[in-house]
This record gives structure tokens, C-alpha cells and sequence, in this order.
């Protein structure tokens, strides 16, 4: 919501939506990406383990510059599975009332934007109807540009943390304790977002507006220069600070359960990493 809404604080839209929508407003739209994070991470590590094997077939440790490119090409696959159910969930987030129970909705309301939707599935119907499968798709590109990137940093910066941390410390990268692997993994979500944040917020307006707009945006770069000419560069950045406090302390408990859980079941350090950024 704070993308879509310029001057709009966190605490702002927290008061504004759960006045509108109740407590339960603030969850909305997130039943979609929750039923598919399984999916996602397996998309992920088997993309991800893939292009290590080709980087390393002899099963050496990967550089913290083949990790970047191993991230990098993880991002793409992700990004088909990420791309619809990010629709549903922007589509679903930028509702600014609850509709009623029972509501029926003309192909002109919706054409207007003026449908109002109760959930996932309900949407996932008006869109496909309305709009064609394709349309599940919108926002494809600007979704690569934030994962290919994103996904490079992450790896990236986790693995030069962690083999930075152990070298401080004069020990090999499997002793490391629970909260140095914290840092390092807390350290590696901060990293994707700092570096992709402005193409998340381009990806969330292209996704939320209209298909029958007058005035849509005509990609990325038009996009883009439309948020600069509106607000500056800090459009570019807005909500950064709520996603920020979320991604460190959510990656660095993602790292340590999978590395101490994956430990616990192999005898063996794992160079494989979760993602956890969104």
C-alpha cells in the first residue's frame, strides 16, 4: 500500500486499513504467495543447485563470484512462479475497502477498476475472464529485473559474509556459531532489497494498474520516469523502510534454522541457502 500511496506512512496505512477493512485487512492478499513459498523454494534451490554443479562439477565450495552468478540464474525460473502470484497479491493489497458479502460485479466495474474482490481465487477468475491467461503475467520483466539482480546480491553477500566472518575468526565456515550465520544471513536480505527495491515499486504499479487504463504505463522505463517525475527519487524508495525491518531479522532466522536443521540431517555443512526476502 505505502508503493502505491505517496506521503502515506507505515503507521499511516496501518490505521487507515484496518479502520476500512478491519484487522484482517492487513493480511490481505497474502494467501497466495503463502500457498506456493514451498513451490517457489524448490523452483529456487533446484535452480540454484543446478547452475552450481555446472559452476563446480567437482563439488568445491563455491567463490562468493560463482555464488553471485549462481543466485543470478536462480532468479530467472523464480521469477515465472513469482510474477502471478505477486499480481494477485498487489492487486488484492491495493483494495482500499473491503467489498460485501455475496457482490456481483459488471465487465464494465471492472474495466472501470471499480470490482472489488474477496480473495485469490475470486480475482485470479475476473483477470483470466476478463483479461485473458497472459495477463497473469504482467509484470514478468520488471519481476527478472528485481530477482536476477536481487537473487545475485543475496547469494552474493551471504556467502562473503559468512567466509569473512570465519576467516575474523580463524575458523572454517562449517563452526561458525548460531549468530554469525544470523548476521550473515540478516546482512544478505538487506542486500536484495537495497539493490532491487526501486524495481519492486515499479513492478507493483505496473501490476495494480489497470489493463484498460488510458493512460498505462508502456513499461519499465516509462514507469520509472513517471514515479521520478511525481515524487523524486524517494518514490522510488517508498515503503523501504517497513520491508527493510521485516527482510533482516526474517533472513537471518531463515539461515540459521536451514543451515543447523540441514547439518543436523547430512553430518555435513550445506553451501545451499533458503530464500526468505519477500
Amino acid at each position: 500500500m505505502m508503493q502505491l500511496q505517496p506521503g502515506l506512512s507505515a503507521m499511516g496505512a496501518v490505521r487507515s486499513t484496518v479502520a476500512a477493512q478491519g484487522p484482517l485487512g492487513l493480511y490481505k492478499g497474502m494467501l497466495a504467495p503463502l500457498a506456493t513459498v514451498a513451490a517457489f523454494n524448490a523452483i529456487l534451490f533446484s535452480s540454484r543447485g543446478a547452475a552450481e554443479r555446472v559452476l563446480s562439477p567437482d563439488g568445491a565450495p563455491l567463490t562468493t563470484g560463482q555464488a553471485v552468478v549462481a543466485g543470478a540464474a536462480a532468479g530467472v525460473p523464480v521469477s515465472l512462479m513469482a510474477t502471478p502470484t505477486e499480481l494477485l497479491k498487489c492487486r488484492l493489497q491495493a483494495q482500499t475497502s473491503k467489498p460485501p458479502p455475496g457482490v456481483v460485479f459488471s465487465a464494465e466495474e471492472y474495466r472501470a477498476g471499480r470490482a472489488l474482490f474477496r480473495g485469490p481465487g475470486s480475482l485470479l477468475q475476473a483477470i483470466v475472464k476478463y483479461e485473458g491467461p497472459a495477463a497473469m503475467f504482467r509484470g514478468l520483466v520488471p519481476t527478472l529485473l528485481r530477482e536476477v539482480p536481487g537473487n545475485a546480491a543475496y547469494f552474493g553477500v551471504y556467502e562473503a559474509c559468512k567466509h569473512g566472518l570465519a576467516a575474523q575468526q580463524g575458523i572454517p565456515v562449517s563452526q561458525l556459531s548460531s549468530l554469525s550465520l544470523m548476521t550473515a544471513g540478516g546482512i544478505g536480505g538487506a542486500a536484495f532489497w537495497i539493490a532491487v527495491y526501486p524495481m519492486d515499486v515499479i513492478k507493483s504499479c505496473i501490476q495494480t494498474q489497470s489493463a484498460f487504463a488510458a493512460d498505462r504505463y508502456r513499461g519499465v522505463l516509462d514507469c520509472g520516469a513517471r514515479l521520478y517525475r511525481s515524487g523524486g527519487w524517494a518514490a522510488m524508495w517508498r515503503g523501504f523502510g517497513p520491508c527493510f525491518a521485516r527482510s533482516v531479522p526474517a533472513n537471518s532466522v531463515a539461515f540459521l534454522v536451514f543451515e543447523r536443521v540441514k547439518a543436523a540431517l547430512t553430518g555435513s555443512y550445506s553451501a545451499e541457502v533458503p530464500v526468505q526476502h519477500s
